[in-house]
């Protein structure tokens, strides 16, 4: 059984908070993230057990072995690496977000260490599911149930494109974050997402007008927001100026190159708080030094790239600080 695998360690002063934090809406958690970090910064733990600078020759092994061992393995590597970098990191991001499939990859055993690192995630630092979930309403609802009630999570990764009534089982609470795709970072936005209808409107666009509409209607209690990805700014201003109060997940800094410095100009009039997520470009940042000589703990470099990713980050925080009031 997995649970004899993993210690359930817990840190006192996270589960504390978890206990006793009074519940607060999605917007005012968002907010609250923000300034107590005084960060924009959400880092994104995609954990390939092939690139994870942990056991140091034991990651390469070439001796055969069993799937199953070879799972338990895996998974006790990206535990352990998740689990380091969410306590090593936590007061400096506003936010992490779980890509759901590098944890379904694993297995049964993979899910139960999703649900063990959310635990320790702290109640005052942001947790969202990328999950990119959308289906028909009972599918659908058993997504909602297994993200929102067995993972626990702020917020989580839709994809509208089967039409927004598939959102309906994750709208049911405040406490709840949607973000809903509408413009993404990869070259690929460009075949469907970038295309325009008849009326000139992208459909980026369209989705950004349907979800503020959306937003306001009486069958949705949650956050509505939207993911736009970084490296797509001049698309960006349209799917902005469609629904500007709407909360951004924005991917794409670091290892695919969006450049937070066009980003501070773009939000300093959107009303919607933001977090940028950056992935490979930090959780990996050790790598490099784990392989080289100099003996640098790969913790080490994964703190320095989160510094220097809020560093890159302050205009973002600063062009919009009095708008927000997160300072």
């Amino acid at each position: 059984m997995v649970h004899k695998i993993f210690k359930r360690t817990r840190v006192d002063h996270v589960r504390f908070t978890k206990l006793t934090v009074i519940s607060l809406k999605f917007s005012q958690k968002l907010q609250k993230s923000i300034q107590r970090s005084q960060s924009v910064l959400c880092v994104g733990l995609d954990p390939d057990p092939g690139l994870i600078p942990i056991g140091n020759s034991s990651l390469h092994e070439t001796t055969k072995s069993n799937s199953s061992t070879r799972r338990i393995k895996d998974a006790t590597r990206v535990y352990d690496f998740c689990k380091t970098i969410i306590e090593e990191t936590t007061q400096e991001v506003a936010a992490f977000k779980f890509n759901t499939a590098f944890f379904e990859a694993l297995g049964a055993t993979g899910w139960e260490v999703l649900e063990q690192l959310a635990s320790i995630v702290p109640d005052d630092t942001l947790l969202i599911l990328d999950a990119k979930r959308g289906d028909i309403g009972n599918t659908s609802a058993k997504y909602a149930t297994a993200l929102l009630n067995q993972i626990g999570c702020d917020a989580v990764t839709l994809n509208p494109l089967m039409g927004l009534e598939t959102f309906h089982p994750f709208t049911k609470s405040d406490e709840t974050g949607i973000y809903a795709l509408a413009l993404t970072s990869n070259p690929g936005a460009s075949q469907y997402l970038m295309r325009q209808f008849d009326d000139g409107k992208t459909l980026s666009e369209t989705i950004a007008s349907d979800l503020k509409t959306y937003s306001k209607s009486g069958e949705c209690h949650a956050a509505i927001g939207m993911v736009v990805g970084a490296t797509q700014p001049e698309s960006a201003r349209s799917v902005l100026r469609a629904f500007p109060e709407a909360p951004l997940l924005i991917p794409g800094i670091g290892a695919q190159g969006g450049d937070p410095q066009e980003w501070a100009s773009l939000l300093s009039s959107h009303q919607g708080l933001p977090l940028f997520n950056s992935s490979r470009g930090i959780i990996y940042a050790g790598n490099a030094a784990l392989a080289s000589s100099t003996g640098t703990r790969w913790i080490e470099e994964v703190r320095k790239a989160v510094i220097e990713t809020n560093e890159a980050l302050k205009p973002v925080l600063e062009a919009c600080s009095a708008r927000w009031k997160v300072s």
